[in-house]
């Protein structure tokens, strides 16, 4: 399956803010299996269970209790960034020359970018492990998951 990831918006026929159910049956008809899990012991859930759809190898699918995608994490596809591609195994230094705005947060231990993305890393490696993308207005004070 090559599909691309766009901040904020996706990845491929993937829309963020899309329902469970319509994520669901475009995976089905892509033929890709995947599981079905409920997160409530989560630091971040607070006392609200996410669920999850996960890809083995490929991605997790992270919907709110109300069933709305709000984020995807890729182990295995691109993110577009204007003309750039970022892909996981890319070297971090690489990704800062294509993003200057990417930063590390001591809080979440990811780098983050204002550009509407997050990377996680191999810390002995400095390379791009996964990539995240997430609705618009996720890190905002006043943002609640639990009503999205």
């Amino acid at each position: 399956m090559k599909m691309v990831m766009t901040p904020y918006r996706g990845l491929g026929p993937i829309h963020l803010s899309a329902t469970i159910t319509s994520v669901k049956k475009i995976l089905e008809k892509k033929g890709l299996a995947f599981t079905e899990e409920i997160w409530n012991d989560d630091p971040g859930c607070a006392d609200t269970p996410w669920t999850v759809l996960t890809i083995p190898d490929h991605m997790m699918l992270f919907f709110s209790t109300k069933g709305h995608l709000w984020k995807i994490t890729s182990y295995a596809y691109a993110l577009r960034l204007g003309e750039h591609l970022i892909t996981p195994g890319m070297a971090l230094k690489d990704v800062e020359v294509i993003d200057q705005g990417l930063h590390f947060d001591d809080w979440e231990e990811v780098y983050f970018s204002p550009n509407g993305y997050w990377i996680d890393d191999t810390p002995d490696w400095k390379h791009v492990d996964a990539i995240s993308i997430y609705t618009p207005g996720l890190i905002d004070d006043d943002f609640d998951i639990n009503n999205f």
